[in-house]
């Protein structure tokens, strides 16, 4: 069984070699970062149903509740399919998540930026993503 491992392992040792992986960069706003008007959302609250109309989206999300001594952890799950449905079909997003994580004594707080995404095949100018087409009939 060994002598039957040994090829296995060398052949994947083999092809994960060749793998690279970009070099780490400070972290830089999106190039679109001067388009953005940021809808913030509270604790557990989820966008609306409908979703937002901008493109690019930019959101602040508080999730610095995420505990299951209050219920915390309930409400950031209810919420999270919602956030993440009103982003799929975005050009343009960028999230910036506000948390903390109690322990005991103290808790570590902070904010991550979790971004930028910008889609191919979909247009880089302001015009061609956040204004409506006049020539599209409405559906």
């Amino acid at each position: 069984m060994r002598r039957a491992a040994l090829p296995v392992l060398a052949m994947v040792l083999g092809a994960v070699s060749g793998v690279r992986a970009d070099p780490v960069t400070p972290y830089t706003d999106p190039l679109f970062a001067a388009q953005c008007t940021f809808h913030h959302f509270a604790e557990g609250e989820a966008p609306p149903p409908g979703g937002l109309p901008d493109d690019p989206l930019c959101v602040e999300y508080d999730k610095r509740d995420i505990t299951a001594t209050d219920g915390g952890a309930i409400r950031f799950l209810a919420a999270e399919p919602a956030r993440f449905a009103v982003a799929v079909p975005k050009c343009r997003y960028w999230q910036q998540d506000h948390w903390s994580v109690p322990s005991t004594g103290t808790a570590a707080t902070g904010s991550t930026r979790a971004t930028a995404r910008a889609r191919r095949g979909c247009g880089t100018s302001p015009s061609a993503t956040s204004q409506p087409d006049p020539t599209r009939r409405p559906t």
